[in-house]
């Protein structure tokens, strides 16, 4: 393996190390946004008018978790089809162009949100 193809190796896995945390990150603060859905609803509903505000401020956060989860999921399960059993990332340049066409069709779907997490790892790749 020549220098630059260290290179891009070392890269590759630093991003998936990175990925690998932010997805436990982003684990812990769904079910933490989830958990304040389902057990504070209740009090919440006894003072509608004043926490109304409060509550969709958390829905859409759980939401934006739940688009990040997917898109995190997604990288993922690209670094994982092109690492090997030695840990080594096989064609690393495919991994760009992967994210690309994944992005393309989430956008179709109007997934902005989960194209957005998309594009932001596929620039971690630059």
């Amino acid at each position: 393996m020549d220098k630059a193809e260290l290179h891009i190796q070392k890269k590759l896995f630093n991003t998936f190390k990175t990925l690998l945390h932010e997805i436990e990150q982003n684990k812990t603060k769904m079910i933490a946004a989830k958990e304040f859905q389902c057990h504070d609803l209740e009090t919440l509903l006894h003072v509608a008018d004043k926490n109304h505000e409060l509550l969709m401020y958390k829905r859409e956060e759980y939401n934006k978790c739940v688009a990040r989860e997917e898109a995190l999921k997604q990288v993922l399960k690209i670094f994982n089809l092109k690492k090997d059993s030695y840990g080594y990332f096989e064609h690393p340049e495919t991994i760009p162009t992967t994210l690309d066409n994944i992005i393309k069709v989430v956008v179709d779907f109007e997934e902005y949100e989960i194209a957005a997490e998309l594009n932001n790892w596929r620039k971690k790749l630059n």
